[in-house]
């Protein structure tokens, strides 16, 4: 009897589980399967050659491209007939090209320096702002009148607390310092960036699918 050809088998026993981020960063223009997310599958045989199916190349300059599941699914299918696919992460996922934006490293250190400053500034005017429509400086001096009985002469230990708790109180909220080397807790900015990347991402997706 002869044997059936790889073409012509199929795969009803075999079960393929994968698992996509809803951003995942890629460093080569052609992306296989097995680096945009991760497969599992009982048979070696079958989850190496998921591993290496061609999602997809990207094109000169293309720097971002969203996916279905449901596409992965079909490339999947479409070269292990019958297969099950069960995908156990998120159901739209995006791809970014790490080598679609080339530059250099003193020009990445300027763009940091460059930040930097514009955000001390910025939030330096915000904090000012605040005050002044808070009136704290009138504030501290009411406070420091009915503790003390008499009108302050200069600046006061109220000034000077609230100067230095400030920034104290920020850099101890935003877990920047007397961190424990084994906590691994996200600082609320960090929480902030992922919830900022992750509806970049679903906006990218949607975008692309209305188009």
């Amino acid at each position: 009897m002869s044997q059936k050809s790889p073409d012509h088998m199929t795969y009803k026993n075999e079960t393929v589980y994968i698992l996509f981020k809803q951003v995942q960063k890629v460093p080569e223009q052609k992306v296989l399967l097995g680096q945009a997310g991760k497969i599992h599958c009982s048979t070696g045989e079958i989850e190496a050659g998921c591993r290496c199916l061609q999602l997809y190349r990207f094109r000169e300059k293309e720097e971002k491209k969203g996916f279905s599941v449901l596409e992965v699914i079909a490339l999947i299918e479409s070269h292990y007939p019958g297969i099950t696919v069960n995908n156990v992460g998120t159901p739209d996922f995006l791809l970014e090209y790490e080598g679609a934006r080339s530059s250099s490293k003193s020009l990445a250190i300027l763009k940091v320096i460059l930040v930097s400053i514009f955000a001390f500034f910025g939030a330096a005017f915000a904090i000012m702002t605040f005050n002044n429509d808070a009136d704290v400086a009138n504030i501290f001096t009411d406070l420091y009148q009915w503790f003390t009985g008499r009108d302050p002469e200069g600046p006061t230990v109220l000034e000077a607390g609230y100067s230095l708790g400030l920034p104290f109180g920020i850099l101890f909220f935003f877990n920047h310092i007397g961190k424990r080397t084994d906590r691994k807790d996200p600082t609320p900015l960090e929480v902030q960036m992922r919830i900022y990347a992750d509806d970049h991402a679903t906006s990218v997706i949607q975008k692309e699918e209305e188009g």
